[in-house]
């Protein structure tokens, strides 16, 4: 294993980037900050609000009031699950390059780590620092809504990405569908939804040793925009034992995920999110391992400090194994 940060020079000072730059940075397609700082808090905040109301200006006239309210609500969720998700992911990093030689390394790599904090490094930076410092998985780039001129400049930004990495892209790209959300309360069994939110995940390329370049597109899918039998399906499934069991009931449904990936290709579905992520399963291993490494040992340190505590559980679970007999 290659340690990513020895033998460093010492740390330079570096002034926060202008909040004009981060502006112009967070409406375009680059990738969420791996951390909004306290002090941009409140812009990152603007920026939501502002990308959502973009959406919804662009709406069609005759979308329900049921239909716009879910559509905002998830255009806000959004951003504060991929903030949550990218801090997560720093956070849960390896601190070390353990796919062979690491990219980043002393100032360059310092330089792009700031970048990739503030959400200003390129995909082809975010690929390289996600190696160096060993994270599971790293946003690339993201388009809120469906801003054509932004999205046709992030596939052409991954396209030259690739072409700077030498990802193989997949010719044959495998789709994944997967039912998220219905608009109406869970305990309402009598009120039908008017929509739903759905993924569609593809396999863009791999590159590096093991690591998967995705793709995934969150939709809110109008049932009245859908085809009868699709419409059917949908409405026809069990939401009274929650959403996952909802989810899966759909999953298995025959060639239901060909369909609806149809529909959304046909404009039938309102666009939430574009996104490219990087993901690597021999990190994700190593720091499942780590973890569960960690949780041993605090668990036979724990028996060793506080033994009678051990043996109350032990006793307590006996008892309550007799009782259920």
């Amino acid at each position: 294993m290659i340690k990513s940060r020895c033998l460093a020079p010492p740390r330079e000072e570096r002034q926060p980037p202008p909040r004009d730059i981060l502006l112009a940075h967070w409406l375009d397609y680059s990738a969420t900050p791996l951390r909004i700082k306290s002090e941009n808090c409140d812009l990152w905040r603007d920026v939501q609000n502002t990308l959502a109301e973009r959406v919804l200006a662009c709406l069609d006239p005759d979308t329900s009031p049921a239909v716009r309210d879910f559509v905002q609500l998830h255009l806000l969720s959004r951003g504060a699950r991929h903030t949550t998700k990218n801090q997560q992911n720093y956070e849960s990093r390896l601190n070390e390059c353990i796919e062979g030689e690491v990219p980043l390394a002393g100032i360059e790599l310092e330089q792009v780590e700031a970048k990739a904090l503030d959400g200003l490094a390129t995909p082809a930076e975010l690929l390289r620092l996600r190696r160096s410092i060993g994270m599971g998985s790293v946003e690339l780039a993201r388009v809120t809504g469906n801003d054509e001129h932004l999205l046709e400049r992030m596939h052409a930004a991954i396209a030259e990405t690739f072409a700077e990495v030498g990802a193989d892209e997949q010719c044959e790209r495998s789709e994944r569908i997967k039912f998220r959300a219905f608009n109406v309360d869970i305990t309402d069994a009598k009120k039908a939804p008017e929509a739903v939110l759905v993924t569609r995940r593809t396999n863009a390329a791999t590159c590096e040793v093991d690591t998967r370049i995705m793709l995934r597109e969150s939709y809110v899918l109008p049932l009245a925009n859908l085809s009868k039998d699709v419409r059917a399906e949908i409405l026809s499934a069990d939401r009274s034992h929650g959403t996952e069991a909802w989810a899966e009931m759909l999953a298995n449904v025959d060639d239901l995920d060909t369909r609806i990936s149809a529909a959304i290709d046909s404009d039938a579905a309102i666009p939430i999110s574009t996104t490219f992520y990087a993901v690597s399963q021999t990190v994700r291993q190593e720091q499942q391992r780590r973890h569960e490494a960690e949780r041993a040992a605090y668990n036979e340190e724990f028996c060793q400090k506080y033994p009678e505590i051990v043996e109350a559980r032990r006793i307590a679970s006996g008892s309550s194994a007799s009782s259920a007999d």
